[in-house]
């Protein structure tokens, strides 16, 4: 995800890096124990992040990469999580614990199930445009056209579908364009026109590729987003077999 950029960060993301800062106090609150110190106080805190600095420097690259969503979150994540794991086990064999080991092992679970849901996030389509940077033709053997239009003005965005899912959609532009904010979508397909609200989220830096989020969508009528989802999966249009 290195040549794109990102102006949406969903829960999923803001609760993984609230994550790491939990995982960092739980490691903390252990030394505390471990060491006997009844009152933590701020002086105490300062003492343990200088003490352990290479602790903090993983944990702060960690949120740094997650807030990114670096290709190399995933890396620093579960460095993170064998980190928290390594150092409680380290600590057990000096005082042994049944609470933490409690604790240990719901963070173990809920770190797994956590890191299912940021996968799952990372997957959606307006993260991801499938094709490659470097391509020689324009993507998508079948193009699907689409047309952006902000609020009132007049100029109309020419593009292409290259990606779509649920939750939202890539495109690829016909010229580099600069686009922000909320856009009316609609898609020209077998004859009719559907229409729905997208939010950009994401933008290749060359400025032909975005990654828009549905916004509203209303489903109830016979030409949105979702009928039109329901109509191309019937047909058997997928985006990996249309490139």
């Amino acid at each position: 995800m290195s040549n794109k950029k990102f102006t949406y960060r969903s829960p999923v993301v803001w609760n993984v890096i609230l994550f790491v800062v939990f995982s960092y106090i739980f490691l903390f609150l252990q030394y505390s124990y471990q060491n006997s110190l009844s009152i933590i106080t701020h002086e105490e805190l300062v003492s343990y992040a200088l003490n352990k600095k290479i602790i903090g420097i993983l944990f702060l690259s960690t949120m740094i990469f997650v807030f990114r969503l670096s290709k190399v979150l995933s890396l620093f994540y579960w460095l993170m999580v064998a980190t928290t794991v390594s150092v409680s086990l380290n600590g057990l064999w000096v005082e042994f614990s049944k609470l933490i080991i409690l604790l240990l092992f719901f963070y173990i679970v809920f770190s797994y199930y956590l890191y299912q849901f940021l996968k799952e996030d990372l997957n959606e389509s307006y993260y991801n445009p499938q094709f490659d940077e470097g391509f020689l033709f324009k993507p998508m053997c079948k193009q699907i056209p689409v047309r952006l239009k902000k609020g009132d003005q007049e100029k109309v965005i020419e593009c292409h579908l290259t990606n779509w899912s649920e939750g939202g959609f890539f495109v690829f532009l016909n010229e580099s364009t600069d686009l922000r904010g909320l856009y009316s979508v609609f898609i020209d397909y077998n004859g009719h026109e559907f229409e729905t609200q997208a939010k950009i989220v994401a933008r290749l830096k060359d400025d032909l590729g975005y990654g828009l989020k549905i916004y509203s969508d209303k489903s109830d009528t016979p030409l949105s987003w979702s009928k039109f989802l329901n109509i191309i999966y019937e047909m058997g249009y997928q985006p990996e077999l249309l490139v």
